[in-house]
């Protein structure tokens, strides 16, 4: 079993949220990455080409630890090459 994950949402002590399946909470890190996402996209007219797909190689290489992937794979279209998927 998993130790308690409870420090990375935003939940209070009293609270047991069980209702994952229908819309499960986000993690802090989840948030605060949204926030910089809006907040970026507030001044659009600022990014620059070369800045347009940073964002998605930065998460390619650090949000999906390596170790996560034996618990990704079953998930990802049967129809896409191994080759295409790993890190």
């Amino acid at each position: 079993m998993i130790p308690c994950q409870r420090h990375l949402f935003d939940i209070p002590e009293d609270v047991a949220y069980l209702n994952c399946a229908y819309m499960s909470p986000l993690m802090k890190s989840v948030d605060e990455a949204g926030s910089m996402g809006l907040a970026r996209k507030m001044h659009a007219w600022e990014i620059t080409p070369d800045q347009f797909f940073s964002g998605a190689e930065e998460f390619r290489t650090t949000a999906l630890p390596r170790a996560a992937l034996p618990l990704f794979l079953p998930r990802v279209m049967a129809s896409r090459p191994l080759r295409a998927i790993c890190l």
